[in-house]
């Protein structure tokens, strides 16, 4: 039996608004989104998607862990194939997904891609925990490039 594509964005769709999302925060007052699966019937891109968010919420909270950035990433390609033209529920969790995967990069070192994923993820759904994010790190990248610069001068007189 073969599926239309708008039945399969439908089932999609369903599964992914049975969806809730809930943010934890981390040492660094990150604020990672976890999602939270909802019972019954999910199709297998909601269960990959839903199984690499929780893979990613995991490794980032244990910000010794470099895996993180590869489930982050898988989420985020998940979210992006799901074709469902500006759905509320959908942007939002993509930006949840960028976000997380932003916060990923900021612990592995990558400053400007943690602060494009989170202009992305901002540009696609602004909410609260994109937006909170957004301004910790450029705060924190502040506070590194000044503490840079502080060692690079004390270094050269």
């Amino acid at each position: 039996m073969k599926l239309s594509f708008s039945l399969v964005n439908t089932i999609i769709l369903t599964a992914l608004l049975s969806n809730t999302a809930m943010a934890t925060e981390t040492p660094d007052k990150f604020k990672i989104a976890k999602i939270k699966k909802s019972a019954g019937f999910q199709s297998s891109t909601v269960k990959a998607y839903n199984d690499n968010m929780a893979l990613c919420v995991s490794y980032l909270t244990d910000t010794t862990n470099s895996f993180s950035d590869k489930a982050c990433t898988k989420a985020v390609s998940i979210i992006e194939s799901i074709n469902l033209d500006n759905n509320s529920k959908v942007n939002y969790f993509k930006s949840l997904s960028y976000s997380n995967r932003a916060i990923s990069k900021y612990f592995q070192g990558d400053n400007k891609g943690a602060l494009a994923d989170l202009s992305n993820a901002i540009l696609i759904d602004s909410n609260t925990i994109t937006k909170s994010n957004f301004a910790l790190i450029k705060e924190l990248s502040l506070e590194e490039n000044t503490l840079l610069e502080t060692q690079s001068s004390e270094v050269s007189d």
